[in-house]
């Protein structure tokens, strides 16, 4: 599919999500149009339209198991809206500027602090205890777990992101990060992601880390 292709396809979708919302509508458009330019633009070699595509095909496979499907959703539209490698806090700006913008959309104060909670835990990706929260924090991992070649790209999607780092330093935090994720008792937090992805996700990352440290 074309980027022109996925973007009028996702700009569907949060069409569809806005009215069933009953968000305003002149707002919910304009809000739209921001997101959509914000994933399009040309340093999102992993962070842009196909991250939320990918996102949204788990959250569609998984649907059933998800009590508040728009907050998922909403979460899923705004937790990389801001992604700048040269900062450390682009889960806190992207969660204030997210409860911003839903309040221009006149979505209630509830759902919106609630959808900037799970935003901000997309930084540590530890569980709260919250069926709702872990399934997308592992949604938001899933890739970890992808086919090897799939995994591989995304790797190198990565490193095409933080370009600017010289590789000396870039593949020293890299495999730092891997290898605390690999140091977990379980990769993922649910059951049905930690049975279905974890082997191949500890797999992965552990040629990764073998890649970067060879």
């Amino acid at each position: 599919m074309t980027q022109s292709a996925l973007r009028a396809e996702l700009s569907r979708r949060w069409q569809s999500l806005t009215r069933a919302m009953g968000a305003d509508r002149e707002a919910s458009q304009r809000v739209g149009e921001t997101l959509l330019d914000a994933y399009s633009g040309p340093d999102r070699h992993y962070h842009g339209l196909k991250h939320l595509e990918f996102l949204f095909g788990e959250i569609d496979q998984h649907s059933g198991r998800i009590s508040d499907l728009h907050r998922l959703e909403l979460a899923a539209w705004f937790h990389d809206w801001i992604y700048d490698t040269q900062r450390n806090d682009n889960e806190a700006r992207s969660a204030d500027t997210a409860l911003a913008m839903l309040e221009e959309m006149r979505v209630s104060p509830n759902l919106r602090e609630r959808v900037a909670a799970l935003i901000r835990m997309t930084r540590s990706h530890t569980s709260s205890g919250d069926e709702d929260d872990d399934l997308f924090l592992d949604m938001d991992f899933a890739i970890l777990g992808a086919p090897a070649r799939v995994y591989d790209q995304y790797a190198e999607q990565v490193r095409a992101e933080f370009s600017w780092v010289p590789a000396e330093l870039f593949d020293a935090g890299r495999a730092e990060f891997l290898r605390s994720v690999l140091a977990r008792k379980r990769i993922f937090l649910t059951e049905i992601y930690e049975a279905r992805l974890g082997e191949q996700a500890r797999d992965n990352i552990s040629r990764e880390i073998d890649r970067l440290e060879g």
